[in-house]
């Protein structure tokens, strides 16, 4: 058994997973485990697609894994508080060097904002965090904003990577269109264009109905 796969059957953060988005009323997406294992599963493939080793892959899994466990104690500062968590969670010194933990966490805790970027698992795990726009991630709420009712335009996000080119195609409807996405999401252009080019990689965003 890999430790990310020990990871993913713990039962503590699988209780987390269950019990984030009830416990915060005022977040209004997904952060459990719909969002944990979409994540895992697009780092995992980012990485790959780029050549990276297994080891490199599965320290990038577990990162996805963990990066949003911070929610269950509130949404304010969440990358801190996961980094806190993430660390009694990775405290395996049979499974993991301290150099991998030291750079699992930093991953972690630059997800949001991939301002302090020092290594490709913190690079993939930001573009995969920013890409999970869906209606997947609805969660029941009054008073939905008019930002968040556009998650419900998307229906699918697939990436591909082809010489060192990732395309990430929003599978969506005619009402939401690249300007709305930029307009409501304004940080993901400044993201993306930080993680690829630490990767030295391009992007392009692309609608499909």
């Amino acid at each position: 058994m890999t430790f990310f796969e020990k990871l993913r059957g713990d039962a503590d953060i699988n209780r987390i997973f269950d019990t984030v988005n009830v416990m915060n009323k005022h977040i209004t997406s997904c952060h459990g485990r719909y969002h944990a294992f979409f994540v895992v599963e697009k780092t995992a493939y980012i990485l790959e697609a780029l050549g990276y080793n297994a080891r490199m892959v599965e320290l990038g899994k577990m990162a996805a894994l963990l990066h949003d466990i911070g929610n269950i104690a509130g949404r304010e500062r969440h990358a801190r508080k996961s980094v806190g968590l993430a660390a009694v969670f990775l405290d395996e010194p049979d499974m993991i060097t301290d150099a991998e933990k030291k750079t699992i966490l930093h991953a972690i805790k630059d997800h949001s904002k991939g301002a302090e970027l020092n290594s490709p698992i913190g690079a993939a795990l930001v573009i995969a965090d920013k890409i999970d726009l869906s209606g997947r991630r609805v969660l029941p709420r009054e008073n939905i904003k008019p930002w968040y009712k556009n998650l419900l335009e998307i229906e699918e996000i697939k990436v591909k990577i082809k010489n060192n080119h990732i395309k990430i195609n929003f599978m969506t409807t005619p009402q939401f269109s690249k300007k709305v996405l930029l307009d409501d999401y304004p940080k993901i252009p400044v993201v993306f264009d930080r993680a690829t080019q630490y990767l030295h990689c391009t992007y392009e965003i692309n609608f499909k109905i």
